[in-house]
């Protein structure tokens, strides 16, 4: 599920409407990272599991580290 967010974060870099994450509107990356501006105590934070699972369990990563992966990863050429 993590690659799924992280793929869907990344399509509109990938589609040419973004440079960045910043400028990715509409994602969960972009809001993420006003989160951080907002609130850092919410770094180290977990990401919370997907609404509709049947597992109880987040993706096992915080914030900061989902935003410092998708970022890397759109930086990959």
């Amino acid at each position: 599920m993590l690659v799924c967010r992280a793929y869907v974060d990344l399509n509109p870099i990938r589609a040419g409407l973004a440079d960045d994450l910043a400028g990715s509107h509409f994602t969960t990356a972009q809001r993420r990272l006003r989160t951080l501006a907002e609130r850092p105590d919410e770094a180290t934070a977990a990401l919370y599991p997907l609404a509709g699972t049947e597992s109880n369990a987040g993706p096992g990563i915080s914030t900061t580290g989902y935003v410092e992966l998708v970022d890397s990863t759109a930086r990959m050429a």
